[in-house]
């Protein structure tokens, strides 16, 4: 009997070794497990990392975070600045515990511990973009525009989800005299950000001198076809302000020579491939109506300016800004392959720029042959609100369908 006794002794000390054994490997899979969801998803889901690993400093600063961006209830401030206080102690490096501190401070009227919290924070990381946030209005509340600026650099070099929500304030901000000249110092250094805040500027500031010192320190070069669409976009801008004289300018500035006579039109028998409408020729490109240069035999030159337009469509194809003083002035050029149908030929139209756009001249291309007519016709521009002019080439509107399709060349504009 006592050796069975004996066997069966050894045998639940065996039992119960291998059942410590067990538990032992299934706390440490649960605290492996829980140590793995408060690291996957602490940041994530801190909620779903808190529940499974509420020692994560990770969950406990995202969950202080939510609770004062959600409603800054005292209860929740309370909870988030405990949670913060004790992520902090778990990991003192935790920018979002830090951050969260710096706002409980400000929400509870400390503003100077919460600049301490949040310069604390930027120094653990500049990459935060919500501590860069909370800096800049900080300096834009103590009028330090060196300092807004410096934060508006780091948060827009970090996040480019951010910059829809940064650069249309940039944008307004380059209109004001205080800021413009440090803003357009700190675009000229082109941070990675610059081009795409470059774009938005020129698309929609309503300060030519914020445009203008843009470009006077970014130093565009023509010969980058990136840049020189900037460029374009900077004259488009600047003559839908009606700063005329800025926009030639800028044109000026980029021209093989810099030079270009601002009281002619210029590339009227289409040898050249300008590339800054309005001042060099736009041409429009639609199903059914446009305008397009290209090699005719016999052309002043080699190419003449084509005009379609059909299935009844017309409407200007192509369009050039002039820059002519007040006074008398005669319109010449060639044109060919004009049909007899009146309603079916070009006109040529010449308007003020802006507002009232006065119409100056209209009249319809002569009936003309392939072997080419002459078109010559006046028009006065007036002494006031008339700074600039558009010259419309226009397609007819004839329903008709016409084989052939009318050209011009050699258009020359002349004071009388």
């Amino acid at each position: 009997m006592a050796p069975r006794r004996m066997s069966n002794a050894w045998r639940e000390v065996r039992w119960g070794r291998a059942a410590l054994v067990l538990a032992a490997g299934g706390l440490l899979m649960w605290l492996t497990l829980a140590l793995t969801m408060g690291m996957v998803f602490g940041r994530t889901a801190p909620e779903v990392a808190y529940r499974w690993w509420p020692y994560s400093a990770d969950a406990q600063a995202g969950i202080a975070a939510a609770l004062v961006r959600a409603e800054a209830t005292p209860a929740n401030v309370e909870r988030a600045l405990r949670l913060s206080e004790n992520a902090l102690r778990r990991e003192p490096t935790n920018v979002p515990a830090s951050r969260t501190l710096g706002l409980v401070a400000f929400i509870q009227g400390q503003p100077s511990r919460a600049g301490r919290l949040f310069n604390y924070s930027e120094s653990l990381s500049r990459r935060d973009v919500p501590t860069q946030l909370w800096l800049i209005e900080q300096n834009v509340n103590r009028n330090d525009i060196a300092g807004a600026l410096l934060h508006y650099d780091r948060a827009l070099r970090t996040s480019i989800q951010i910059r829809e929500l940064l650069f249309p304030i940039l944008v307004r901000a380059s209109a004001d005299p205080s800021t413009a000249p440090s803003l357009a110092r700190l675009v000229g250094t082109r941070p990675n950000w610059w081009q795409a805040f470059a774009e938005q500027l020129f698309e929609s500031s309503e300060s030519s001198h914020a445009i203008l010192l843009a470009l006077d320190r970014l130093r565009l070069r023509a010969d980058n076809e990136d840049e020189l669409e900037l460029i374009g976009a900077a004259i488009r801008r600047l003559v839908d302000l009606g700063d005329y004289p800025a926009a030639f300018r800028v044109y000026l500035a980029v021209q093989s020579g810099g030079s270009a006579d601002r009281l002619a039109l210029r590339n009227g028998s289409f040898e050249e491939d300008g590339q800054l409408p309005p001042f060099d020729w736009e041409f429009r490109s639609e199903p059914g109506l446009s305008a397009y240069p290209q090699a005719r035999e016999g052309a002043d030159g080699r190419r003449v300016m084509f005009i379609s337009g059909e299935s009844g469509r017309g409407g200007y194809v192509a369009r050039q800004l002039l820059l002519l003083r007040p006074g008398t002035y005669r319109i010449a050029a060639t044109v060919g392959d004009v049909p007899p149908d009146t309603d079916a030929r070009p006109r040529a139209t010449v308007i003020c720029a802006g507002t009232p756009a006065t119409q100056l001249m209209r009249m319809r291309f002569p009936r003309a042959t392939g072997g080419g007519n002459r078109l010559s016709g006046e028009f006065t521009v007036p002494a006031t609100a008339c700074p600039a002019q558009w010259l419309w080439i226009e397609a007819g509107s004839s329903l008709d369908s016409v084989a052939i399709t009318p050209w011009i060349d050699s258009i020359r504009v002349r004071a009388l």
